[in-house]
């Protein structure tokens, strides 16, 4: 213990207050929330230092990126209530801006629509296949700046591209921003007496390539038409406006596909257009007098061609809707669905075999080619079909009225005699009949006569079936219009039903 003691007192007098320096030390870099101040209090200092170079940012993009995905998805409102004040002023303009264009084509193509060069241009558009509205506007439009690029001075390197929706992209566009410093480079060495002289325009067919020159990029406008001095100042504006916000991001551009934050929206800002002006009047436009009697002239034919087109359509309507009702009325059909479609009706439903036949309804009409009948074939018990079906069935001769009396068939009339027995020895019924009435049916008294002869002559023995469906009541009635005696009928006759 002693040899302890004196090692520490020889410690404290050789390093002194160094040893409690550096014991204190430690107990700060081991102690967590000590040196997290320690780190709190220099790291904005750290931070400051560090941005001239672009490390910091490098390092700091994916992490700040990730934690800023986790706090938007915990606190989307957070974030909408910050963004509000930027997003919407930045939203309105936007939808202000597209307003007003689409305003103004709309105003144009209404005001030059019943112009005597819309006639013109009318037949340009039916020879050419180009719809008549990009046809009007490729007229009218004075200018537009249809693409905007951004290329790196020296390199020719592509740093930034927009272009309208209108615009085909045959080139690449970096091969374009290449071409464009190759062409520069060489007009200014073969024809310029001073560096400092630069290209301002190349014409090309109907465009016009208009350059704007500064210390890291050249702005070019790809124009349509002629554009004026204002819209070019306007650009010398634009490319100051983009150097001086993102000078630095300019300046250290290396053409890896990177994208220059912004740039986009700045450049958008270059993209315009302008319509001619109706100022040449006298030259292009008739008085509002003239206006009306050509639009009168114009309008009054095509409305009298509507109105008898439309009168038309609605009497074909009108007679197809009838002979379709007519159909639907018929006893044994039965309509369903109606497809229209255009001039072509389609109509699905039932029919029963001795339903009418709707084929010389429309033919009737003429509406065999307009209407489509697919109709299937089912069993009706309407009682005008039942009576139809029996008279085919029983063959009811023509000299016999038939009807229907709760579901008894109902014979009325004369009836050859051979007919009536055979009815009496068929015992199958159509369907829908229960019954049949035969109460009125009356006999050819030569029939009547024959067969009487025939049965007064033979040997077989007779015999008088009384009280079977009146039979007994119609021979004699038979028996006396003949003269003959209906007792002395009565006794020798024998009719045998079940025989004939």
């Amino acid at each position: 213990m002693t040899s302890s003691s004196d090692l520490e007192k020889l410690q404290s007098l050789l390093l002194g207050d160094a040893r409690t320096d550096l014991v204190q030390l430690k107990e700060r870099i081991e102690n967590p929330d000590t040196r997290a101040a320690d780190i709190a209090e220099s790291l904005p200092r750290a931070i400051q230092q560090s941005g001239k170079s672009s490390n910091l940012p490098r390092v700091l993009a994916d992490p700040m990126t990730r934690a800023l995905q986790v706090s938007i998805k915990q606190s989307p409102e957070k974030f909408s209530n910050v963004l509000y004040p930027v997003m919407l002023p930045a939203i309105r303009k936007s939808i202000e801006h597209a307003l007003r264009s689409f305003m103004e084509s709309i105003d144009l193509l209404v005001k030059q629509r019943f112009s005597l060069r819309s006639l013109k241009w009318r037949f340009e558009s039916m020879r050419t296949g180009i719809p008549f509205t990009e046809i009007m506007l490729r007229n009218l439009l004075r200018y537009e700046a249809e693409q905007i690029l951004l290329i790196q001075n020296g390199s020719g390197l592509l740093m930034g591209h927009v272009h309208t929706s209108n615009v085909d992209l045959k080139k690449d566009s970096d091969a374009v921003s290449a071409m464009l410093t190759a062409i520069e480079a060489f007009v200014t060495e073969s024809f310029s007496d001073s560096k400092e002289d630069a290209l301002d325009r190349v014409t090309i067919g109907d465009k016009i390539v208009y350059l704007e020159h500064g210390p890291h990029a050249t702005l070019a406008s790809v124009v349509r038409g002629v554009a004026p001095p204002e819209y070019q100042a306007r650009l010398k504006q634009l490319n100051e406006e983009i150097h001086a916000t993102l000078g630095k991001e300019l300046q250290s551009f290396s053409g890896l596909k990177q994208e220059i934050p912004y740039l986009r929206d700045l450049l958008l800002q270059g993209l315009e257009r302008e319509y001619q002006e109706a100022a040449d009047k006298k030259t292009h436009h008739l008085n509002t007098q003239t206006k009306l009697k050509i639009i009168t002239a114009l309008l009054v034919p095509i409305l009298v061609l509507g109105a008898v087109y439309y009168a038309y359509r609605r009497h074909e309507t009108s007679r197809i809707e009838t002979v379709i009702n007519t159909l639907a009325d018929s006893p044994g059909i039965v309509t369903g669905r109606v497809i229209h479609d255009d001039d072509h009706w389609t109509v699905r439903g039932l029919r029963d075999p001795d339903a009418i036949d709707p084929g010389i309804l429309l033919r009737q009409n003429g509406l065999e080619k307009q209407v489509d009948l697919k109709l299937e074939p089912y069993l009706s018990l309407a009682p005008e079909i039942v009576r139809r079906r029996a008279s085919r069935f029983l063959n009811i001769p023509s000299s016999l009225a038939t009807s229907m009396k709760s579901n008894s068939l109902v014979l009325k009339g004369n009836a050859p005699l051979d007919w009536y027995l055979s009815l009496r020895a068929n015992r199958v019924l159509p369907a829908g009949v229960r019954s049949i009435d035969e109460t009125q049916v009356r006999f050819n008294s030569e029939d009547v006569k024959a067969l009487l002869d025939e049965s007064l002559q033979s040997d077989v023995t007779l015999q008088v079936i009384q009280g079977k469906h009146g039979l007994e009541a119609r021979i004699e009635e038979a028996a006396e219009q003949l003269g003959l005696d209906p007792a002395r009928v009565f006794k020798t006759l024998v009719v045998k039903l079940d025989d004939r």
